[in-house]
């Protein structure tokens, strides 16, 4: 294959991309999974999923329950585990969302069968699926430990705090279901949609069901300072909240006052919804987020959608948290499937999705390493991309905007895959681990210290199988020479192959790390100084 290397000339802003600061694989031989992303004040991140057989962390073992059993890990900001926590059933649990507050105390729900032990602390499940929600301290230790649910299946799907102290869980439930204040909820049909309220203690509070004679789901809930919670699923139209019938099929966001009574509902015609986040601080300009996926034809407000040849695009949709009303819709993605996979609102908006093959992320078209990749977006008015892949699949499901500035990601992968300057590895494409990645939006390079382009040499144009670099010594000591595509990936990373007493001299043969071919395409070569260098290749 004949490669070309055309110098452009020009100087490329590294600020587009960030970086990614560290990247982790957790996991055994079985399955891992990462559900759900949270963090306190001091942007410690915890992170709640579930696991097969035995689960592998920093080198210590810890042996499943049952057929699948459930975890939570708090790491530092800097990627550093300070604790790890598993439990289980004989049969099934699953821990599918957690929510951190300032000081530390992690919340997490998700559902169980039959008896779940947490630290010598143990309930037993009423019928197949019953709905747990646990609290522990900041060193991770069992605060307390509720459940509730009937004879079918109830599961607990998300799971928020509010700083004015309560808790919020929804879900969905089937038949009648017994609540820990010894109250009940009978759903009208296949499924239910629930939204529970609690204080801090596990106290009950308050609750809420919404159905028709067919089948509701609440995937996630979201709540502000003051305590009202904003509850995301799908439902079926005649749905009734409160007063309020939901008007068509699709995905709705409904508003809980602080006492539970129904605010506003908004609807999005055709949409799919995975999760909704709120920004805290209730004033007049207060939005909020959702995403998923869009497939046909639908409406969200004023905003008409037609996905791009019929199939899966991912979006985010903004919307007025005081009114309901709609303000934006942004669709992303190509021909294959890119779902929307989690929302975060503080200052600005972020948005992770899932892209097969090419796809389309604001003005730049992207192709996935594999099956499936990762797409980090954030930024006000219109946002910055960056993406991250492998072989196989990589699948987002949390995302984080920490105190410190940072975006933190989760989910799982299969397989080699590279987000930034990290490899992680499950072992092989059939292997599912976990993953925690943590990007900087601030550039990497100071622009004040950016040298000329002229101190970075670039021979010969075209090339074949060899592009010597050289870089003068009176700039840079000795240091590595970083390729990156123009996702923001480093394909690969140089080491001065010689010096003399002027320069060090560099050599790339025009593959990435893994020694495949790069594609055709422009590549930025960085050393530490900051120099960037536009490259093509051909």
């Amino acid at each position: 294959m004949k490669h070309y290397l055309c110098i452009l000339f020009s100087v490329a802003s590294i600020g587009l991309f960030g970086s990614w600061d560290w990247a982790i694989s957790i996991g055994g031989d079985s399955m891992e999974r990462l559900w759900d992303i949270s963090c306190d004040a001091s942007s410690n991140i915890y992170v709640a999923g579930d696991f097969s057989d035995s689960l592998c962390v920093n080198g210590q073992t810890y042996p499943g329950y049952g057929l699948a059993d459930s975890f939570a890990l708090k790491y530092n900001p800097s990627g550093e585990l300070q604790w790890a926590k598993s439990f289980g059933s004989q049969a099934e649990d699953v821990a599918l969302s957690i929510a951190a507050d300032a000081e530390g105390n992690s919340y997490i729900t998700g559902y169980f069968v039959e008896t779940l032990t947490i630290q010598n602390q143990s309930v037993t499940s009423n019928g197949a699926w019953d709905v747990f929600v646990i609290k522990l301290d900041p060193q991770g230790n069992l605060i307390w430990l509720n459940s509730f649910g009937g004879t079918m299946s109830d599961i607990g799907y998300g799971l928020a705090l509010s700083s004015s102290g309560k808790v919020f869980v929804a879900g969905w439930f089937s038949g009648s279901i017994s609540l820990p204040d010894g109250s009940s909820m009978v759903s009208a049909g296949g499924s239910d949609i629930f939204c529970y309220a609690l204080d801090t203690r596990g106290n009950y509070i308050w609750s809420q069901r919404a159905g028709t004679a067919g089948v509701e789901y609440a995937y996630e809930v979201s709540a502000d300072n003051e305590g009202n919670a904003y509850v995301t699923g799908v439902a079926g139209v005649g749905t009734q909240f409160g007063n309020y019938n939901l008007t068509a099929n699709g995905m709705f966001v409904c508003k809980y006052s602080p006492v539970g009574a129904v605010q506003w509902l908004a609807s999005g015609e055709g949409g799919a919804v995975v999760d909704i986040a709120v920004q805290p601080q209730v004033n007049p300009s207060q939005y909020g987020m959702v995403c998923g996926r869009l497939s046909g034809n639908g409406v969200f407000g004023s905003f008409p959608f037609n996905s791009i040849g019929g199939g899966d695009d991912a979006y985010w949709a903004k919307f007025d948290a005081n009114t309901g009303t709609w303000l934006s819709l942004n669709a992303s993605g190509g021909s294959a499937a890119d779902k929307g996979k989690d929302v975060d609102c503080e200052d600005y908006p972020a948005f992770v999705a899932s892209f097969e093959e090419t796809a389309a992320f604001g003005s730049v078209n992207y192709l996935s390493n594999g099956e499936s990749d990762i797409a980090l977006g954030y930024g006000n008015n219109v946002m910055q991309f960056t993406t991250a892949g492998g072989e196989a699949s990589e699948i987002p499901t949390g995302i984080k905007i920490l105190p410190n500035g940072m975006i933190a990601i989760c989910g799982w992968h299969f397989g080699l895959a590279q987000i930034g300057s990290f490899s992680i590895d499950s072992g092989n494409v059939a292997d599912q681990n976990a993953f925690i990645a943590c990007y900087s939006p601030q550039s990497s390079v100071n622009d004040e210290h950016i040298i000329p382009v002229s101190n970075m040499k670039c021979n010969p144009n075209p090339f074949t199988t060899d592009l010597r670099i050289s870089v003068s010594k009176a700039i840079v000591t000795p240091s590595p020479i970083e390729i990156y595509n123009l996702k923001g990936q480093i394909v690969h990373i140089l080491q001065p192959e010689s010096e003399s007493t002027i320069e060090l001299q560099y050599r790339w043969n025009g593959q990435d790390t893994s020694g495949k071919n790069c594609n055709a395409g422009v590549y930025l070569l960085k050393n530490s100084s900051g120099t960037i260098k536009t490259l093509k290749l051909k």
